[in-house]
């Protein structure tokens, strides 16, 4: 098979804490000369994709907050985006009445938290990486419900953030109770809801219609529970060591650690 796209996770399977390491940098730029598509696709929403993905030669699109909204990044601009219901928000809040759990959103790909949080994540639980990911890709706000709420109309998606024990109980309520709804996760505290025709999958068929490119042309890399259907979907899906069992399970392939160049040593061995 010739592929012609490769779209690629980013936390944990390519990005490191400091970012991509230069062989991965290298792998990834020749495949533009091999006339072949890089996309990242994220959890992530736009603005808080890192410089050092934006700057691979050859990266034009990205897939962002879980598939609800594709951006052309040589301006930022969204070629495809969902909302959520205006009536999501509240019924999450309905549903969802844990004390220990804190709401965020986003909206046209800038996050929003309260304040409280933002001002120091590690006291409710938070690792230093992840404290400092918050400081520099959200905006506080003083009640995160209100300004939720304010803004129903405008919502990308909204993440939970809460303990870990909890996690796949609240998702469960939240997809059998609200059906208009995609509930995933990326990360062990975090639970991500957008609209229901979202998810990295859906997103990854949008843009390949548009490039004119199909599913079976394409290798997907990941190693998250929101990779899973992408990975499962893609010609080739390809699970990091480091993924996720559900992650695992849904790939064609397990390859190495992401902290050992794996993508990038995989895609030197099949993509020519």
């Amino acid at each position: 098979m010739k592929y012609r796209c490769v779209v690629s996770d980013l936390d944990r399977t390519i990005l490191r804490r400091d970012g991509i390491s230069h062989r991965t940098k290298e792998v990834l730029e020749k495949l533009a000369d091999s006339h072949v598509i890089f996309i990242p696709a994220s959890g992530r929403s736009v603005y808080s994709i890192p410089e050092c993905i934006r700057e691979i030669r050859g990266v034009r699109y990205a897939i962002t907050s879980n598939g609800a909204a594709i951006y052309d990044l040589s301006d930022d601009h969204s070629v495809y985006n969902l909302k959520l219901r205006p009536e999501v928000p509240e019924q999450i809040f309905d549903l969802v009445t844990d004390k220990d759990v804190f709401f965020e959103c986003f909206i046209d790909g800038r996050g929003y938290t309260s304040e409280i949080y933002y001002e120091n994540p590690m006291n409710f639980g938070e690792s230093e990486d992840i404290s400092a990911y918050v400081r520099s890709t959200r905006t506080p706000v003083p009640d995160i419900r209100q300004f939720i709420l304010q803004h129903n109309t405008e919502l990308d998606s909204i993440s939970i953030v809460g303990p870990t024990e909890k996690k796949y109980r609240i998702m469960h309520e939240l997809t059998q109770n609200i059906h208009t709804v995609y509930v995933t996760s990326g990360a062990p505290r975090l639970i991500e809801i957008s609209d229901r025709h979202s998810g990295k999958h859906n997103g990854l068929k949008e843009i390949l219609r548009f490039l004119g490119i199909s599913m079976e042309e394409t290798i997907a890399f990941g190693d998250g529970d929101n990779d899973s259907e992408m990975l499962a979907e893609a010609g080739l899906g390809v699970a990091v060591l480091n993924a996720t069992e559900c992650c695992k399970k849904a790939a064609d392939l397990v390859i190495g650690d992401y902290l050992d160049d794996s993508v990038a040593e995989f895609l030197e061995e099949t993509v020519r």
